[in-house]
């Protein structure tokens, strides 16, 4: 990742991933469990370009995506004997993990929007236990900021010292995956959208589909021909840096794991039908017949209607998708 001098770096610091995603809501900026967002807001009202907030754990907490044969970097592992920890399941975190990451880009945003070249600014959020095989490289001349659990977080009355005892850690998520029957993981997760300019909420879709997969993540990204009647299409990046934006995302995020980002089109290519051939046949998720999770983001039911024409009209296999409701509860299908 190449670093630039403007850019800032935050190290937001937790005994354990649970008490980074447990953290309800906070009611006022004034609650200690706001504390952390507020070192957000603060950093990102500092930044003059580009930000990354990094969730640290120390390096021997258990993690849901800790991987023993991961091979090993130049940068320091995350931990000298990989441990998991069974209760923490990757799809049982789902929920949580996605809401903290929306609070966390919501406060930088928020920041950002309140300034005059708010827009132009970046923030990527990155979890260091999902990136599996070692800690961001922070470069040495770069302004960081750190932040540092405490007691107050922990007892939420704004007057603890010192850090908070691990052993108090809030309790863990419901282990959704273990009670529907989903895997933790899945070895190949698969999404697609434009991926224009991508903004945090690309990059919560992204993370979170990295944090299901174990092997390979499929993104395809919109080729120009999906695109032609799209409103503002001047103003659209092109195919190769929108390609470049999503793969470096997921290579800081979540590099244990392959990326293949790929044009998206309505019909397969030879050589994309070659490399998944699953592409052209009927798709179920959910685990019947290959273990394959796709995550994407709702659409209206006449792009839907409006994709399934275009695909029937230019002889295109139909596609039938099922998700997990376990990771969706609430949604309507």
């Amino acid at each position: 990742m190449s670093h630039d001098p403007s850019d800032r770096f935050l190290v937001l610091s937790f005994p354990s991933i649970s008490h980074w995603v447990t953290l309800p809501r906070a009611t006022s900026s004034s609650s200690p469990l706001s504390s952390h967002l507020d070192a957000v807001h603060h950093a990102a009202q500092q930044t003059t370009q580009s930000l990354t907030v990094v969730i640290r754990t120390p390096s021997d907490a258990p993690s849901p995506w800790r991987n023993p044969s991961a091979p090993t970097t130049s940068s320091p592992p995350l931990s000298s004997s990989p441990s998991s920890d069974p209760s923490l399941s990757p799809t049982a975190l789902f929920l949580p993990l996605e809401q903290a990451l929306a609070r966390v880009y919501n406060a930088a945003t928020s920041a950002f929007f309140a300034s005059d070249d708010g827009p132009l600014k970046n923030v990527d959020v990155v979890v260091e236990q999902l990136r599996d095989i070692s800690r961001v490289c922070i470069p040495q001349d770069a302004q960081v900021d750190r932040w540092e659990w405490t007691d107050a977080a922990a007892e939420g009355d704004g007057k603890g010292k010192g850090k908070a005892d691990g052993a108090r850690a809030p309790p863990p998520p419901p282990e959704a995956g273990a009670s529907s029957g989903l895997p933790p993981l899945y070895p190949v997760v698969a999404l697609g959208g434009t991926f224009d300019h991508l903004h945090a909420g690309h990059k919560i879709l992204l993370t979170m589909a990295c944090s299901l997969c174990s092997q390979r993540l499929v993104v395809g990204v919109s080729d120009d021909h999906l695109l032609v009647n799209k409103k503002y299409r001047h103003l659209v990046q092109s195919l190769d840096e929108r390609l470049a934006a999503v793969t470096r995302f997921v290579a800081l995020v979540r590099p244990a794991i392959e990326c293949d980002a790929v044009p998206l089109q309505v019909r397969p290519s030879r050589a994309d039908l070659a490399r998944f051939p699953w592409l052209g046949a009927g798709l179920t998720l959910g685990g019947r017949t290959r273990r394959t999770c796709m995550a994407r983001r709702r659409t209206t039911r006449a792009s839907r209607r409006s994709s399934s024409r275009t695909r029937r009209a230019q002889g295109g296999t139909r596609v039938s998708l099922s998700l997990p409701h376990s990771l969706c509860p609430g949604s309507r299908s």
